[in-house]
């Protein structure tokens, strides 16, 4: 009402507003599809080394000077990205570094093994808490004696490790907090820390940290946390001893899956093509179940199973369908192989040398 009765300089301002309104928020659509990531810490803790071992080029590096001293943050995104330049604006150069932990989705927060926080890294953890971002805290340990796979499950070290995060809460006044060793940039480890930022983040953007994730350990490990999610929720619902409501409940679910990890690899795909790719990993994956066989082989010898052999079978059958499925969407979607059977027969094989029963 009070639009339709002023003027129309006032009108034509309005709807300008609106419109430019409506362009940012388009152009925020566009970005808020990638998680903002940062790195940071002091000099000396390897915030650039950490930031490419897990993440790789930053889009930005840049250092803060203040009065307890200079620390560096590494960025997966430039405020000039932002709609309307952020929180902060077009901010100033000194004040750019702040502006990139407003704006961040979740930060790394880097500290060095065996030396305790200093004072300008107790005042950058105190401001990251103040800014209610969600915060990984990192510890750095370039020692290649600790790299060791069987140093890493030795109960000494992890008993030095619990006393180490304990002196870590005191210095930092966080009763909370959990640190994440990175021994040498190795392998399990950089798992872990992937685990963490993905859990950190938000639901909309966790198969975008997956996508931008380099090839590797982790990015495999997340995939396979996907795919075993849900595998899980099939083979819940394959204990149904209703015949074909456990199929009619999981193609839902094994499709969706589909569509994710094809997103994941930077496709996208209708439903019914995800449905087609289920339908023939099905086919692939009947000719070979081993639960099928197991099934059979009672039947032959007991006659009818009871009921829990029954439900205990389909849950079986429906867990490992599902493992067969994603893993094969991962093969063909990234690539790996030439058709969806062959990436299906692939999956099955993996899956078998991986268990005791197996699929064949």
């Amino acid at each position: 009402m009070i639009i339709r009765s002023t003027t129309g300089a006032i009108t034509t301002i309005f709807n300008d507003l609106v419109s430019r309104y409506k362009d940012l928020e388009e152009i925020g659509k566009s970005f808020a599809g990638d998680p903002r990531l940062v790195v940071v810490g002091a000099p000396d803790s390897a915030v650039a080394e950490v930031y490419a071992t897990f993440y790789g080029e930053p889009a930005e590096r840049l250092t803060q000077a203040g009065d307890e001293g200079e620390w560096e943050a590494c960025s997966s995104f430039r405020l000039e990205q932002l709609p309307g330049l952020g929180v902060y604006g077009p901010s100033l150069p000194a004040d750019r570094p702040r502006a990139y932990l407003a704006e961040a989705d979740v930060v790394l927060f880097c500290l060095l093994h065996d030396r305790l926080p200093t004072a300008l890294e107790r005042a950058l953890y105190s401001h990251l808490k103040s800014l209610r971002r969600p915060v990984v805290t990192v510890v750095h340990t370039p020692v290649a004696s600790l790299t060791s796979r069987v140093k890493h499950r030795d109960p000494a070290v992890q008993s030095a490790w619990r006393g180490w995060e304990l002196e870590l809460r005191r210095a930092l006044g966080d009763r909370d907090l959990k640190a994440l060793p990175l021994r040498g940039t190795y392998g399990p480890d950089l798992v872990c820390l992937a685990r963490a930022v993905h859990e950190k983040l938000d639901p909309k953007l966790q198969l975008r940290l997956i996508h931008h994730l380099p090839p590797g350990a982790c990015r495999h490990a997340l995939l396979s946390d996907l795919i075993n999610a849900t595998a899980r929720t099939c083979a819940f619902l394959g204990l149904s001893p209703i015949e074909y409501a456990d199929t009619i409940a999981m193609t839902p679910l094994q499709v969706l899956l589909v569509c994710r990890i094809a997103a994941v690899s930077g496709r996208r795909i209708t439903a019914r093509l995800a449905a087609d790719f289920v339908t023939v990993c099905g086919a692939v994956i009947g000719a070979g179940s081993v639960c099928r066989g197991v099934y059979r082989r009672i039947r032959r010898g007991w006659g009818d199973p009871a009921l829990p052999v029954t439900m205990a079978l389909g849950s079986a059958v429906a867990w490992a369908g599902t493992q067969v499925i994603g893993h094969a969407a991962r093969l063909y979607f990234g690539g790996e192989q030439p058709s969806i059977p062959q990436a299906a027969e692939a999956a099955a094989e993996e899956l078998a040398s991986q268990s005791l029963l197996g699929l064949r």
